[in-house]
C-alpha cells in the first residue's frame, strides 16, 4: 500500500491514473446506458414521454421545415416556440435530434450529458487538490447517484446540472489565479447552462458560486476582485445565452407567470418533506417502509403521492463521510453547513413561513416546486464527502474516528428498524439488504482507520457503484423503441392534421382527478399507466404524431395571457354544470374531435386485460367541422371573461359567432377561398360582401401582424383567446405573419458574445 501511495503521488503517474480513472468511469457509463445505446431501447417514464419526446419532435420538424421556428401551432391554439425555453431551440446538444434516427438522437442528447457531468465533476474535484481515487469516488456518486438519475426524467434540470461542475471549476480557478482564460471559460459554460434557462437551477448554481466567493474573500480579502469577476462572468454568460434569454424574458411578461402563480396549487406544490434527508442514509427509505395500514410512507409525504426528485440517495459512503467531515469540523465545514441549511429550508417550502414570505415579496411568484432547491445541497454533499474521503486517505485520524463511529451508529439504527419492522411489502427484507450495504462500507472505513491508503477509496467507489445500481431500473426503466410508434387511434383520425385540432376533454377529466380518469390512472389498475397515456394520446402526446390541441391544460404554466383567459373561461363554463356551450366552444377553437374516457372494466373484458390493446379514450368527431379561418356570421360584445361566460351560457350560439371586446355589429357575409399555412404565417384568398369579420383560431400575441392586399391591417382579440380582423367588401389577399425581432437580436448578441468569450479563452497566455 505504501508503494501504491508513492506511485500515485508522482505527478506523471497521477495524470496517467486520472486518464485511467475517467476511462473506467466512462466505461461504466457505457455499460450503465448500454440498453438505450446499443439494444434499441428508450427511456420513457414521467415527463420524458408526456412532454419531452413530443416537444423534441416538434423542434425537429420545425428545424427541418426550412422556416425559422418562431411559432408552434401544436398547443393551445398556437404558442411561441423560439422564445419558450421549454423547446430549447438554441441549446446545441439538442441538435442531435436532427440525426436521421430521431430515437437515436433523442437518446444521445440525454446520455451525452452524463459523460459531460462525469468529466466536469472529476476535473472539479481534482482541481480542489483531491487524489485520483477520491475524485473518482465523488464522480461516481454524482453521475450514478439518485439526484442525477432522477433528473433524466425532467430534462431541463438534467441539462443545467450537467454544466455545474465545469462552471464551478473555472470560476474557482479564476478566483485563485486571476487568469482571463478561466473567466472566459466560466462564461462559456455558464452560457451553455443559461441557454436552457431553467430559473431555479440557475439560481442555485450562482448561489453556490456566490457562497464560495464569500468564503474565498474572507481569506484573501479581495472582495471587489472576486465579486467583480463573478458579475463579469455572469453577465457574459447571459450574453452568450441572449438568443434564448432575451425573448424568454419578454415571453414571461406576456404569459401566465406575469400574474404570479397560485401559491397553494403551484408554487408550494412538491415542497420537500422535512424528513426526506434520511434518504441520504437509507436508500428508498420512504418508498420501502410502510405505515400500519400498509401504505408506503412516501405516498403520505407529498400531495400527489410522489416526490419531484425521485431519489436523493448517493450511496451510504457519501452520507457517512459527509457527516464525519462536518462533525470533525475540518476546513470549509461552516461553508458546507450553511449551504446545506439554506438549501434545506428553501426545499421544504411550505413547511416553514419562509417560502410564503419570499412569495409575498415577489421573489418566488413565478417559481414552482420548492424541492428542486435540494439540488444545491446534494451537490455540496458530494463534493464535501469527496474532500473528507481524501483527508481520510491521507491519514486524518479525527475523521477516521468519526466515520467509524457514525457507521456504527447507523448500523444500530438499521438493526433497531429490523426489530420494529412490520414486514409489510417485504420491509424486513429491505432492512436486511440495507444492513449488507452498511457492513461493506463499515468494513472499508474500519480498514482505512487502521491503515489509510488510496486503494480503500477505490474500494468505496466500487461499493458505491454497486450500492446505487438498483436505481438504474427503479428511476430510469427502458422500453423497446417501438413503444413510441403511433398508436392505432392515430390512423382513425382525419389525415388533414394541419387543418384541425383536438379538444381533449378527457385530459381535463384527468387534470380534475375525476372518477372517469381515476378509474384508469388512480392506482386501481394493475398495469403501469404509460401504455394508457400513449394509447389515449395524453396529455401532450398528440403533437408527437402531428396532431394539434386546443384548448389544452397548461401543465408548464407558460401559456400566453389570452390562452390563460380562455382556459379560465372554459373552466368556468365547465364548472357551471350547464350544457349547450360545448359545440360553439369547440367550433371557435377549430376542434374537429373531442374525447371521453371509456369504461376501464369494459376495456379489460374486451381486450382480455391486454394493456397494449386497451384504449382509454374515444375520439368523437363533431357534426360540423369549423375551419381555422372563417367569417363570423354574428358578433357579440364580451369585454371580460365573466361577460363571455355569461353570454355563452345564455343560449345556443351559432358555431360562427365571434365575441369581441368592442361594440357588436352585424358582419357581412364572406368566404375563404383558399388557405396556405406554414409555421409562422397564413396566406388567405378571401371574398366579402361588405364589412366582414375574418376570425382566425390562432392565439393573439403582439408579434403577429396582418396585411390586406399588402396594406397593414389591425388584428383584434376575438373569442377571448383568438384573433380577428375586419375585411372590406371585395376580393382580397390576407397575410398573417409572426416574427419576433427579439429572437434575431438575441441570436446576434449570442454570436458576438460567444466569439468574444472563446477568443478570450483561446488566446490568453
Amino acid at each position: 500500500m505504501d508503494k501504491l501511495k508513492l506511485v500515485l503521488h508522482n505527478p506523471r503517474r497521477m495524470r496517467k491514473a486520472g486518464l485511467i480513472a475517467v476511462g473506467l468511469i466512462y466505461l461504466a457509463l457505457f455499460v450503465w446506458f448500454s440498453d438505450v445505446l446499443f439494444a434499441g431501447r428508450s427511456f420513457y417514464v414521467r415527463d420524458l414521454m408526456r412532454d419531452h419526446y413530443p416537444t423534441k419532435m416538434i423542434v425537429r420538424n420545425a428545424m427541418k421545415s426550412g422556416e425559422f421556428p418562431y411559432w408552434s401551432p401544436f398547443y393551445a391554439g398556437g404558442q411561441p416556440l423560439a422564445a419558450n425555453p421549454a423547446y430549447e431551440l438554441f441549446y446545441p446538444p439538442q441538435w442531435l435530434i436532427l440525426l436521421p434516427s430521431f430515437q437515436l438522437g433523442f437518446t444521445l442528447h440525454i446520455v451525452l450529458h452524463a459523460f459531460l457531468a462525469a468529466l466536469g465533476m472529476f476535473l472539479l474535484l481534482r482541481s480542489l487538490g483531491l487524489g485520483v481515487s477520491s475524485s473518482a469516488f465523488g464522480t461516481t456518486a454524482f453521475t450514478f447517484g439518485g439526484l442525477y438519475l432522477s433528473l433524466i426524467r425532467v430534462l431541463p434540470f438534467l441539462f443545467e446540472v450537467s454544466w455545474i461542475p465545469l462552471l464551478l471549476l473555472f470560476t474557482r480557478r479564476w478566483m485563485l489565479q486571476r487568469n482571463r482564460r478561466d473567466l472566459c471559460w466560466a462564461a462559456f459554460f455558464g452560457g451553455m447552462q443559461a441557454l436552457v434557462a431553467e430559473p431555479t437551477t440557475l439560481m442555485q448554481t450562482w448561489a453556490l458560486i456566490g457562497a464560495y466567493a464569500i468564503y474565498r474573500s474572507l481569506q484573501d480579502k479581495k472582495w471587489a476582485a472576486n465579486f467583480g469577476g463573478i458579475i463579469a462572468s455572469g453577465i457574459a454568460a447571459l450574453l452568450v445565452a441572449a438568443a434564448q434569454f432575451l425573448p424568454a424574458m419578454e415571453l414571461a411578461g406576456n404569459s401566465v407567470r406575469a400574474r404570479g402563480l397560485d401559491f397553494d396549487y403551484v408554487v408550494s406544490y412538491w415542497s420537500m418533506s422535512p424528513a426526506r434527508p434520511l434518504e441520504l442514509f437509507f436508500p428508498s427509505f420512504f418508498d420501502s417502509t410502510y405505515t400500519a395500514a400498509g401504505i408506503a410512507r412516501m405516498k403520505l409525504m407529498y400531495p400527489g403521492g410522489a416526490a419531484f426528485l425521485a431519489s436523493i440517495y448517493l450511496g451510504l459512503a457519501v452520507a457517512l463521510l459527509f457527516l464525519a467531515g462536518l462533525i470533525a469540523r475540518r476546513k470549509g465545514w461552516l461553508l458546507v453547513l450553511s449551504i446545506c441549511v439554506g438549501s434545506y429550508f428553501l426545499a421544504i417550502g411550505s413547511h416553514t413561513p419562509l417560502l410564503r414570505f419570499l412569495y409575498d415579496i415577489g421573489l418566488f411568484r413565478g417559481i414552482r416546486y420548492p424541492e428542486k432547491f435540494a439540488m444545491m445541497a446534494v451537490i455540496t454533499i458530494i463534493i464535501w464527502a469527496s474532500i473528507t474521503l481524501d483527508r481520510l486517505v491521507n491519514g486524518d485520524e479525527e475523521i477516521a474516528k468519526w466515520s467509524v463511529r457514525i457507521a456504527i451508529g447507523w448500523f444500530g439504527f438499521a438493526l433497531l428498524n429490523i426489530l420494529l419492522s412490520n414486514n409489510l411489502g417485504g420491509e424486513i427484507h429491505y432492512w436486511l439488504r440495507t444492513l449488507l450495504r452498511g457492513a461493506a462500507v463499515l468494513a472499508v472505513l474500519w480498514a482505512m482507520r487502521k491503515r489509510p491508503a488510496p486503494v480503500w477509496a477505490i474500494a468505496l467507489s466500487l461499493i458505491t457503484l454497486v450500492d446505487v445500481q438498483y436505481l438504474q431500473k427503479e428511476l430510469n426503466p427502458t422500453t423497446p423503441a417501438n413503444f413510441f410508434d403511433a398508436p392505432a387511434v392515430t390512423r382513425e383520425l382525419d389525415p388533414a392534421k394541419d387543418q384541425y385540432r383536438i379538444f381533449h376533454a378527457a385530459d381535463w377529466n384527468w387534470a380534475y382527478n375525476e372518477p372517469a380518469a381515476l378509474e384508469w390512472f388512480g392506482g386501481t389498475s394493475s398495469h403501469e399507466p404509460w401504455t394508457f397515456i400513449r394509447n389515449g394520446l395524453m396529455p401532450r402526446i398528440p403533437a408527437q404524431y402531428g396532431f394539434q390541441l386546443a384548448p389544452d391544460f397548461d401543465y408548464a404554466n407558460v401559456y400566453l395571457l389570452p390562452t390563460t383567459d380562455l382556459i379560465t373561461a372554459f373552466r368556468n363554463l365547465r364548472d357551471s354544470k350547464r350544457g349547450g356551450w360545448e359545440t360553439t366552444f369547440m367550433a371557435m377553437s377549430n376542434a374537429w374531435y373531442w374525447t371521453r374516457f371509456r369504461s376501464y372494466q369494459a376495456e379489460v373484458q374486451r381486450t382480455h386485460d391486454n394493456p397494449e390493446e386497451m384504449r382509454p379514450v374515444d375520439f368523437i368527431p363533431v357534426t360540423e367541422k369549423n375551419p381555422r379561418f372563417y367569417f363570423a356570421d354574428s358578433t357579440e360584445q364580451a369585454g371580460s371573461i365573466d361577460m363571455f361566460v355569461s353570454k355563452m351560457l345564455s343560449k345556443q350560439w351559432s358555431p360562427r359567432v365571434a365575441f369581441i371586446e368592442d361594440e357588436a355589429f352585424t358582419p357581412a357575409a364572406g368566404v375563404v377561398n383558399s388557405v396556405k399555412q406554414s409555421w409562422n404565417s397564413a396566406t388567405l384568398d378571401v371574398e366579402s360582401q361588405g364589412r366582414a369579420l375574418l376570425v382566425a383560431s390562432i392565439t393573439p400575441e403582439k408579434h403577429w401582424h396582418a396585411t390586406i392586399d399588402g396594406k397593414p391591417a389591425t388584428l383584434r382579440v376575438a373569442n377571448i383567446g383568438y384573433q380577428a380582423l375586419e375585411v372590406p367588401a371585395g376580393k382580397h389577399k390576407v397575410v398573417m405573419t409572426y416574427r419576433n425581432p427579439l429572437v434575431i437580436a438575441g441570436i446576434w448578441i449570442s454570436v458576438l458574445a460567444l466569439a468574444a468569450v472563446l477568443g478570450g479563452g483561446a488566446f490568453e497566455r
